[in-house]
This record gives structure tokens, C-alpha cells and sequence, in this order.
């Protein structure tokens, strides 16, 4: 112990340890409680102790402690072990809450009265979970040494047995009140706040080692002024007249003054920013003494807070400075906070729209949904979608697109939900107009493919009967251009009629669509190609497949120009053609694999163009069929891909959605 610290010990010792040791318990962050032996009754609660239990102290002082009350065995049996050893012993616990478990140790120590009995028992409760780790607790043990009388006796052996046992008893409470000194002064200095003790005069009597980082050097004792003679800032940096000083009030009237922001003035001029307590020490006679002083650097605490609040005023900004419309509401889905754009658009004010007003903007035609879907997201979690109309300020509606995301706090509950509202009217009516030009060219396409296949019938129809007229053999050049003029123009009619299929794929657009079982499409297309199966030993099975709402024509086309083609890329091997189908999400997923030809990787977007021949003229075919399965499938809102070996398989993958998600047509 090196010299300072000797005359800190020796200053500590000649000044008011009970007013002292009262003050410190009043001010500790730990709660502490003295108990009477035998009834359990609380004699002494600090605040501490108080807030802990939710009670105020007349609620406790007088009342048999909680543990007690309650029954609890080890709370019982730890008080009757102090109370008879006079050991101090220690306990820890581990207590539940929503938030996270707390760990507490529990210190619990003889009370020694005047004879040298023992009257009752302190216990100091220490929370030592990783959350208030660093919250030390601020305690002494208060051991009271006894002066025995002793009667004269007669027997003087007697006599001298009991002086032993009473030098020895008192050789105990020394050594204890010693290891008492060393464990407050070891506390004193381990506090992660700083402490500071003052007499009267507002002169620093003591001090912790924290107190010293804080302020900035060593104070001396009976000389410095924790204030008074540095100054003492408000917040907003208005100097704090000596009069209105908290530690003055409270050496004039005993009252604590608690958690007091202000701005202290360090020895080299700079300014920090505090947090302050102060707690009057009360003499035996209850006449005040001094001032214990505990105080903490807010420095991060209020660099936290105004980043927080110009993350806030930059997210604001940002909000306000989007054409879309912006809102926020809370995790139940009530509104509490709109943009500007949301003012512009309705004419309306916010009080208009906070909790649930909201819903008046919405077509009436769509509120139904809107909600449904609002309330599900409300429910899971998940992302919100939905396209309805809103009303303008003018009384029109527009469409718009609404999302809003679930935002969630460090336990993983929403806390809050983002949303925005875009207006889409304009893209709505593009995509009307391209409507109606797809609907102009197909029909143009599907007139022309038709229209041309009757010149093609008359073609061919004409060149047979050119055939059949000219007498004798034909000569070879004559044979070859009748060949040309005859497979040219069935390659033509084929042609039309795939043309006439890919037109027809998207041509049901607005007829009412059904539910259909796909096993029985998948059975339809099987007999219709019972032929080409059967000529190419081909073995063609599913799974169980599901039912979906769509149209029945477009389906079939679909199946059979997936099956046809794995028939007809078929390697040396017979053909094995599957389905399957799973639930994925919201859609269905299909897989047709086959055993054939296989489709290099780089050809794998390629071959849903149309007119896309990979093999030529060496296979027959147009190269419309796989144009004409994606055509049905985006029809259907879904997507198809394919992955495939060269020369092992090849695996066709398309989505349509399940049956109370798929179009009504």
C-alpha cells in the first residue's frame, strides 16, 4: 500500500463511518437488506433493494423478507446458517425474464450487536450477468465490534476460560472487520462510476481510482472542491450559479438529488458531460455532514443519440424528397407515419390516415383483399404485395403498387413495418395498349397462317394432277422439281399449322378458365401419341400430378410437345420419359426427364426461340414446339428452364401456380 493510499484509508477511518457507510448504502446501485434473526423482519432497505422488488421501503421495513414469507427452503436455511456460524456466505441464483436471464450473487453477513451476539444479517445482492457486468457493487460490510463487561467472579478459572474465548471471539471480529476494510476499499476503487466524498464545505474528504480518470488527475484531500471552485454547466453550456448547485441543496435540506445531466469542468479546461447523484451523510445525531458524490461520463450515450437523430432527419429527408408515396406503421399494422406525396395526392391531412384511415382511399372494389392480404403479412411476417386502386384529391382512382416490409428488433420481433405506395395508372395503360396490339397481331397472324394454307392445298393438289396428266414415265429433272414443289410445300403446311398453334397458345386469353386434373390431360396426351410411343419403344409414366385452374387445350399442347420431344431426340437407347410434380411455395413445380439426345449448356436459352433447330434438318420438326410450351407457361404465370447431360438426360423444369392462386383467364 503505497502512501496515498494510507492516507486515504486514514482520512476514511476519521471521518463519520456510520454516516458514511448509511450514505454509500443509500446511494449503491446494489440492494441491499438487513434482516433481525429469528423473525426474518426487515429492519433496513436500500432503494436499491426497493426498485429491485417493485416495493416502497414502508411496503418492506417491518414485513418478514420475501424469501422468508414465501417458504423458499434455501433461503431459509442460508439465513439460520449465518445467524448461527456467523460465517459470511455466498449464494448465487439465476432468475428468469422475457428479455434475458439474470445472474445474481448473493453475499449475506452477520450483524454483531453490542454484547456480542448476533442480531440480525446483512444481505447485497450483485447481479453478475454479462448485461450490468460492468455495474460493481458499491457495499461495505458493517461488523460491529462489541465492548463485553465482565463481572468478577469467584472462580478464577472459570474466569480465565471465558477471557480466553472472549480475547479470541474479539481476535475474530478484528480480523473480520479488517477484511471488511480491505473488501470496501477494493469495491470502493472497482466501481465503474467515479465517487466522491465531501465534507460541509463541498471539500473532497475521499475518491475512488474512477473518479480520478474521469476528472483528470488526483484531487487533494481538504483542498479541492468537487464544485465551487471549478465550474458546473448546464447541458446547453449556461453556467450553474453557485446557489442552484445540487450538492448545496442537498447539504441544506438532507434530500438526495438524483441523476442530474449537467456539463463539469475539468482541471484542464475541457468540458464533460455527466451524469450526477448526490446522497447527504448524516451523522449519529441525523445532522448532515457531507455529500457523497457519484457521477458518470454520457459522453457515448449522447454521440448515440444524436447520430440516431441524424440517421432519423436523413431517412426523413429521403422520404420526403421520393415521388413515391412513403409510410411507416407499427408492428400491429397501424399507420403512424406518411410523406408528403401522400398529402399531395389525397388532399388530405394526417389525422386522416393515422391507425386505420388509410382504408378510406381505397376502391371499394379492392379494400377486401387489401386487407386480407395486409393482415396475413401482419400475421407471418412475410413481405407485403398488392396492386389496387387509390382515390386522388379530385375523386379519381389511380392504380398503384403496395408493398411494405416487416422491420425487426435484436430479439427478432417486428417492431415496426416500411412501406411505399407507386402509382402504376401509366403502366397500366401501356400494358392495355400492348394488349390490344398482341390481340391486333394475332389475329392478323392467325387469319394470314390460315389464309395461307389453302394455296398450299391448291399447290399441291395441282402439281399431283400435273402429275397424273403428263403421259409416261417422268423424266428426272421433272420427278425432282414435282419432289421439291411437294415436300416444300408440306414442310410449308406444317409450318402453318405450328404458327397457327404458337398464335393459339395465348388466344383463350379472357375465357373462363376450369379446373383441371393434369392426370387426365397427361392420359389424353398419352393415347394421342400411342402411336409414336409405341414405334419407339418409349415408356412414358408420371407421378401423381395436380389439379390447376387453366384451360384445358392450352394444357394438352403443352404435355405433348414436352413428351413428343424427348420422343423425338431420343438417344440409341429406348425412350423413359417421367413427370413429377411438388408443391413449392405458391406454385407447383414440374419435372419432365427423359433418357435422350442431352442439350449443351450454351444452348439452354437458345432453344425456347422460335424456329430454333439444334440438329438441322436430320431431325423433322419446325422448332416452335418448346417456343410454344413457354409461351403456355408464362401464359400461367409461371416460368420453364431446362438442365440436361449430353448424351445422359435431359430435365425440363416448369412452374404453374397452385389451384387457388392460378388465373381466372
Amino acid at each position: 500500500m503505497n502512501e496515498n493510499e494510507k492516507g486515504m484509508d486514514a482520512e476514511l477511518m476519521d471521518f463519520d463511518m456510520d454516516g458514511l457507510c448509511r450514505a454509500i448504502a443509500e446511494s449503491s446501485p446494489m440492494p441491499m437488506v438487513a434482516l433481525e434473526i429469528g423473525t426474518h423482519k426487515v429492519k433496513y432497505a436500500n432503494p436499491a433493494f426497493c426498485a429491485l422488488l417493485g416495493k416502497g421501503r414502508n411496503e418492506l421495513v417491518g414485513h418478514t423478507f420475501p424469501g422468508a414469507a414465501q417458504g423458499q427452503d434455501a433461503c431459509l436455511a442460508l439465513l439460520d446458517r449465518v445467524s448461527k456460524t456467523g460465517k459470511v456466505e455466498i449464494h448465487t441464483g439465476l432468475e428468469d425474464s422475457p428479455a434475458h436471464p439474470f445472474y445474481w450473487s448473493y453475499a449475506v453477513w452477520p450483524i454483531f450487536a453490542a454484547d456480542g451476539a448476533i442480531g440480525g444479517v446483512m444481505i447485497q445482492a450483485i447481479e453478475t450477468s454479462p448485461f450490468h457486468r460492468q455495474v460493481t457493487a458499491m457495499n461495505r460490510e458493517l461488523i460491529l465490534s462489541a465492548t463485553v463487561q465482565h463481572p468478577l467472579m469467584d472462580d478464577a478459572d472459570a474466569f480465565n476460560r471465558k477471557l480466553q474465548a472472549e480475547v479470541a471471539e474479539r481476535q475474530r471480529v478484528y480480523a473480520a472487520l479488517e477484511e471488511s476494510e480491505e473488501r470496501f476499499r477494493l469495491l470502493y476503487n472497482a466501481l465503474p462510476v467515479g465517487a466522491f466524498v465531501c465534507d460541509r464545505e463541498g471539500l473532497i474528504q475521499n475518491y475512488n481510482l474512477r473518479a480520478v480518470e474521469l476528472w483528470g488527475r488526483e484531487p487533494k484531500l481538504g483542498i479541492d472542491r468537487f464544485s465551487g471552485a471549478l465550474a458546473l454547466f448546464l447541458m446547453d453550456g449556461t453556467k450553474l450559479a453557485n446557489t442552484d448547485n445540487p450538492m448545496n441543496k442537498v447539504l441544506r435540506t438532507g434530500a438526495p438529488e438524483r441523476n442530474i445531466e449537467m456539463l463539469k469542468e475539468r482541471p484542464d479546461g475541457s468540458r464533460l458531460p455527466v451524469i450526477v447523484s448526490y446522497v447527504a451523510l448524516k451523522n449519529s445525531d441525523g445532522a448532515v455532514s457531507g455529500v457523497i458524490i457519484t457521477f458518470d461520463d454520457i459522453s457515448d450515450r449522447l454521440r448515440a443519440e444524436k447520430e440516431a437523430r441524424d440517421i432519423g432527419q436523413k431517412y426523413n429527408l429521403l422520404a420526403e424528397s421520393m415521388s413515391q408515396k412513403i409510410f411507416t406503421t407499427k408492428a400491429n399494422g397501424e399507420l403512424d407515419y406518411v410523406n408528403r406525396q401522400w398529402f399531395n395526392y389525397s388532399g388530405k391531412v394526417y389525422e386522416d390516415f393515422e391507425g386505420w384511415g388509410w382504408k378510406q382511399l381505397i376502391h371499394p372494389e379492392d379494400i377486401g383483399f387489401t386487407m386480407r392480404e395486409w393482415l396475413l403479412s401482419i400475421e407471418t411476417g412475410a413481405p407485403f404485395e398488392v396492386v389496387h386502386r387509390f382515390r386522388r384529391w379530385d375523386g379519381q382512382f389511380r392504380w398503384h403498387l403496395t408493398r411494405a416490409q416487416a422491420l425487426r428488433n435484436g430479439s427478432g420481433k417486428i417492431s415496426m413495418w416500411l412501406g411505399s405506395n407507386t402509382d402504376i395508372q401509366d403502366q397500366k395503360e401501356l400494358e392495355a395498349e400492348l394488349r390490344w396490339a398482341n390481340d391486333d397481331l394475332r389475329q392478323f397472324a392467325f387469319a394470314a397462317s390460315h389464309d395461307l394454307l389453302e394455296p398450299l392445298r391448291t399447290l399441291s393438289n395441282y402439281s399431283q394432277l400435273l402429275v397424273r396428266g403428263i403421259p409416261g414415265p417422268l423424266s428426272s429433272e421433272a420427278e425432282t422439281c414435282i419432289n421439291f414443289i411437294t415436300e416444300s410445300a408440306a414442310r410449308m403446311r406444317t409450318l402453318l399449322t405450328d404458327l397457327l398453334a404458337y398464335t393459339e397458345a395465348g388466344a383463350d386469353r379472357g375465357a373462363e378458365a376450369e379446373l383441371i386434373d393434369l392426370n387426365r390431360v397427361f392420359q389424353s396426351v398419352k393415347g394421342d401419341l400411342a402411336l409414336v410411343i409405341s414405334e419407339n419403344e418409349a415408356v412414358v409414366t408420371s407421378g401423381v400430378l395436380p389439379t390447376i385452374c387453366g384451360h384445358e387445350a392450352r394444357l394438352v399442347q403443352l404435355f405433348q410437345n414436352l413428351i413428343g420431344n424427348a420422343i423425338k431426340y431420343r438417344g440409341e437407347r429406348a425412350p423413359v420419359i417421367h413427370i413429377e410434380a411438388a408443391r413449392q411455395g405458391r406454385d407447383w413445380l414440374f419435372t419432365v426427364t427423359d433418357n435422350g439426345l442431352g442439350i449443351d449448356a450454351q444452348h439452354f436459352e437458345k432453344i425456347f426461340g422460335v424456329f430454333t433447330r439444334l440438329h438441322g434438318k436430320a431431325i423433322p420438326g419446325t422448332g416452335i414446339g418448346l417456343a410454344i410450351c413457354q409461351r403456355i407457361v408464362e401464359r400461367y404465370g409461371g416460368k420453364i428452364w431446362v438442365e440436361s447431360q449430353v448424351g445422359q438426360r435431359t430435365i425440363f423444369y416448369f412452374t404453374l401456380p397452385i389451384e387457388e392462386e392460378s388465373i381466372d383467364g
